[in-house]
């Protein structure tokens, strides 16, 4: 496909980046995430998964890398981690780097305790934390890859849409049909980022889209749907490396699912919305990188009772034995979280806007968002921390799986606040309007 080139004849001064990519496939036998039904390892491979990093480099010096990763989950102790060595490796801050993942559940499971809704021996333990030490080498590399590929560049920005994501709140996925309409919120937006070099040159497509990576739920590790956007991207553009970032997806599913040909298929069509963004000319960006992060302390409830989790501790399945792992922290000791650390990210490409928030963000975040701050926002989610779900507040009176049982699957000692949407919404302001959510005082560029 053609392509207008948008930078022609315009000199968008100051812009060096770098791409880097590396292959994350399990070499071994591991267990996979996302799926409380799974009850063995991984049983082959259906699709290479990949890391990939993009280095940005405005003109007046500014470095931000932004990682993308095709696993299903990234904890806070990875994160921390990896953000750790590159700073001490890269003399990377924290508001330098965004940390996404693809939220594949077709991906491995990623962490360093032994907390998941799978039941897995000690000798898995070992073979998780064996590829977590292994996945956290090879994103540093790749960042370092990146950031020595720097080279001069220009980047510009569009939009697209697709679909496939249908609200699994407000839909029932068997009583789908044909002649059925989904009802529900969505954001069908697929943000596009592109870099080429001074040739003109493709050298880097980062895309999103909000919905789970969900259409697979057997036992071979693969990127999903965003896994063939990608291949399909790449396809079209040899030489380039194509990234996906999870966006506001959490109460998004693909409809229908469950067939390798429903994945490759989703993906041919979000790469098509790609290519029509490319094609249909984009925005260039001037050379100024504003980067800006914080991490506001959000409020959980009362933490459940001995009483409480040792009823839900002799259910059968991933309550009984997440409850039962609360109870081993409380016998030995560990007292019950009050509140969370969550992270919260602002950039300025140019005027493009981007917002990373952590955790498994509902749609409602991107429309909130996009209200406050323009309608071609990029909203990631699943970004720095991945520590449960993130609810809207009229989730508390619908109540479900994100409001009732998410924050017991991912390790957290009760439900939390009604205020979390207004305390994370007021620190995305914060942080676009020039302020540190931290102190609340102006935090320059």
């Amino acid at each position: 496909m053609t392509e207008k080139n948008s930078s022609e004849g315009v000199n968008f001064a100051g812009w060096r980046v770098g791409v880097g990519r590396v292959r994350i496939t399990p070499e071994k036998p591991t267990w996979q995430g996302g799926y409380a039904s799974r009850t063995h390892v991984m049983e082959g491979v259906l699709q290479d998964i990949w890391a990939k990093a993009l280095a940005l480099e405005d003109r007046d010096g500014r470095v931000g890398v932004i990682v993308t990763m095709d696993v299903c989950h990234l904890p806070r102790s990875v994160a921390l981690e990896l953000k750790g060595r590159l700073a001490r490796e890269c003399g990377l801050s924290r508001e330098q780097v965004i940390l996404n993942v693809s939220h594949s559940h077709s991906g491995p499971i990623v962490g360093y305790s032994p907390w998941s809704i799978h039941p897995l021996s000690a000798a898995e333990w070992e073979d998780v934390y064996a590829y977590t030490r292994q996945l956290v080498d090879k994103v540093v590399a790749v960042v370092v890859e990146a950031l020595a590929r720097r080279a001069p560049a220009t980047i510009s920005t569009g939009g697209g849409t697709v679909c496939f994501a249908v609200n699994r709140r407000r839909n029932v996925e068997k009583d789908l049909t044909p002649m059925v309409t989904p009802v529900g919120p969505v954001d069908h937006a697929v943000p596009v980022m592109k870099v080429e070099g001074v040739k003109g040159e493709t050298i880097a497509v980062l895309f999103g889209y909000a919905c789970h990576n969900t259409v697979l739920d057997g036992y071979f590790v693969c990127g999903d749907y965003a896994g063939y956007a990608q291949e399909e991207v790449e396809r079209l553009h040899p030489g380039a490396t194509a990234l996906f970032f999870q966006g506001a997806g959490a109460d998004q599913n693909p409809l229908p699912r469950r067939k390798v040909s429903y994945a490759v298929q989703y993906g041919r069509e979000l790469a098509a919305a790609v290519e029509q963004t490319l094609a249909d000319g984009m925005t260039p960006c001037n050379g100024v990188l504003e980067m800006r992060y914080a991490e506001i302390p959000l409020g959980l409830e009362e933490p459940m009772s001995v009483e409480r989790l040792s009823e839900i501790a002799r259910e059968d399945g991933y309550r009984g034995w997440c409850a039962r792992a609360l109870l081993e922290e409380r016998a030995r000791g560990v007292e019950p979280l009050r509140e969370y650390p969550y992270p919260v990210q602002f950039w300025r490409v140019g005027g493009q806007k981007v917002f990373a928030l952590g955790g498994e963000i509902v749609c409602g975040y991107s429309h909130a968002i996009k209200n406050r701050h323009g309608a071609d926002a990029f909203v990631m989610g699943y970004s720095n921390d991945v520590m449960s779900y993130m609810p809207m507040p009229e989730m508390w009176s619908e109540g479900g799986y994100e409001i009732e049982d998410a924050n017991l699957c991912y390790g957290l000692p009760a439900p939390w606040k009604r205020d979390v949407t207004a305390r994370i919404l007021d620190a995305v302001d914060r942080l676009a309007a020039g302020y540190d959510a931290d102190n609340q005082t102006e935090k320059g560029r």
